[in-house]
């Protein structure tokens, strides 16, 4: 397959095969960093390609840019993951104890998406939680992301 697709190029099949890596190696940068397609053909340039070729590569991206993405999510996505992400403010105007009255809270509903397996096939069932926290647990938990953020960037 490789001779034929390398045909008439003058290459020799372990360059066609490194050609191919390369190739791979910048759609999956592109893909990771959601390159546009001028940055792509910006890139391309720097690599000294060919102009012709730059130009099918990005008219390839402008096209398949999505469906390369969802490869690669595919590729490196074993457990479930975050897909979505809804909330709502609500004022309770009825309540037992006068204190509640016009008190916000906040209500999210967290969506998570099914990982996949080296099959490629779903691993794992889609789920949907949802929950509702006060003002105080909303700052608990922005003060435990603060946290998570320092190591991150520790």
């Amino acid at each position: 397959m490789i001779e034929h697709l390398y045909e008439g190029s003058g290459m020799e099949s372990g360059a066609a095969l490194a050609h191919i890596g390369a190739v791979e190696a910048v759609l999956s940068q592109a893909a990771r960093e959601a390159w546009d397609p001028s940055a792509l053909e910006a890139h391309l340039v720097d690599m000294e390609m060919l102009p012709e070729h730059v130009q099918v590569f990005v008219r390839y991206w402008q096209n398949e840019r999505l469906a390369v993405h969802k490869a690669l999510q595919r590729r490196t996505t074993w457990n479930n993951h975050l897909k979505g992400l809804n909330w709502r403010l609500d004022v309770k105007s009825a309540s037992k104890e006068a204190a509640e009255l016009n008190e916000p809270s906040a209500i999210f509903e967290l969506s998570s998406g099914a990982g996949y397996n080296a099959g490629g096939s779903s691993a794992a069932e889609e789920g949907t939680v949802r929950f509702e926290i006060t003002r105080e647990q909303l700052g608990g938990v922005l003060d435990q992301f603060k946290e998570i953020q320092a190591a991150m960037d520790a």
